[in-house]
C-alpha cells in the first residue's frame, strides 16, 4: 500500500500564494424590504453586486471606494433598508445616510 504524501501547510501556501493580497469583503443582500415582508429583487441585487465588485476590485485608488459606498447607499435606498452592512477584512461598515454623495 502507498503511503499517502500530506502537504505541510508551508508548502500549499506557495501554491497558492500569487503576490496578490487577499481581502475578505462580505456585501450582505437582503430578501425583504426594511417592514420585513416586501420582497425585493434579490437576483437583480446580486447580480449588480458581483459586476460592481469586478469593476471596483481592479484597483484601489479613491475612485473605487466611492463607487463601492455609492452601491451601497443605492441598494439601501431601493431596497427600502434601514442599514446595509459591508465587512472588508476583519471591519464591519453600517452604512445608514443613503443620500446621493454622501461620504461612507
Amino acid at each position: 500500500m502507498a503511503k499517502k504524501r500530506t502537504k505541510t501547510p508551508g508548502e500549499r501556501q506557495g501554491i497558492l500564494s500569487s503576490g496578490r493580497k487577499r481581502v475578505l469583503v462580505v456585501l450582505f443582500i437582503p430578501s425583504v424590504e426594511r417592514d420585513g415582508t416586501s420582497a425585493i429583487d434579490q437576483v437583480l441585487w446580486v447580480d449588480s453586486a458581483l459586476e460592481m465588485f469586478g469593476r471596483v476590485f481592479g484597483g484601489e485608488d479613491d475612485r473605487n471606494l466611492a463607487a463601492l459606498g455609492d452601491f451601497c447607499r443605492k441598494l439601501g435606498r431601493e431596497a427600502r433598508q434601514g442599514e446595509t452592512g459591508l465587512v472588508v477584512g476583519d471591519e464591519y461598515f453600517a452604512i445608514r445616510d443613503f443620500s446621493e454623495g454622501a461620504a461612507t
